[in-house]
């Protein structure tokens, strides 16, 4: 019994030692002993900004037709047929199949798209795909994805969403890119 008692009081103790410990650390100034080890003086964070080397950007399939459309070089007559095929991504369940059926239309206003943003000496960096986001909670839609070194985002309109990071990786995006 007096055993069992000893072993109460030392874990109390410690409890109460150890409460009033980091008080004591918390409160001593500050971010007390928070961000002093390997402070890297960027504002209290520790983690390094991480930078892509390439940016992502993502725009509704309409609007980034509505920037070709006022944008495009030749006569837009010429892809109008090509661009009323891509609308027709929204209503397909099969996107794969899809693409595989009308790659040439796809190409045409992929390569309208990225020839139009993007000089021919440019467009090394870059590539460019139609996606479709399946999310039930956003609602499905087409996009424009593109991607580029970040010495071309300039050329991106500041109207198109900059993600910050890949969306390949997302179970509920597909993507078809431009392809040779």
């Amino acid at each position: 019994m007096r055993k069992m008692k000893q072993e109460y009081m030392y874990g109390v103790g410690g409890l109460v030692f150890g409460f009033l410990l980091g008080i004591v650390l918390v409160g001593a100034g500050g971010d007390g002993l928070f961000g002093t080890a390997a402070d890297t003086g960027n504002g209290g964070s520790n983690i390094p900004a991480i930078e892509f080397p390439t940016q992502y950007y993502l725009v509704p399939l309409e609007e980034a037709q509505t920037w070709l459309q006022q944008n495009y070089q030749g006569d837009y007559s010429s892809i109008s047929g090509d661009i009323d095929i891509v609308n027709g991504f929204g209503n397909t369940q099969n996107i794969s199949e899809y693409y595989d059926q009308n790659q040439g239309s796809v190409n045409t206003v992929l390569l309208s798209l990225q020839n139009t943003l993007f000089s021919d000496t440019q467009a090394d960096g870059a590539v460019t795909c139609v996606g479709i986001n399946q999310d039930v909670y956003t609602g499905p839609g087409v996009y424009v994805y593109v991607e580029v070194t970040s010495d071309l985002a300039s050329n991106v309109p500041d109207t198109w969403d900059n993600l910050g990071a890949p969306k390949e990786n997302n179970m509920l995006w597909t993507t078809e890119c431009l392809k040779d």
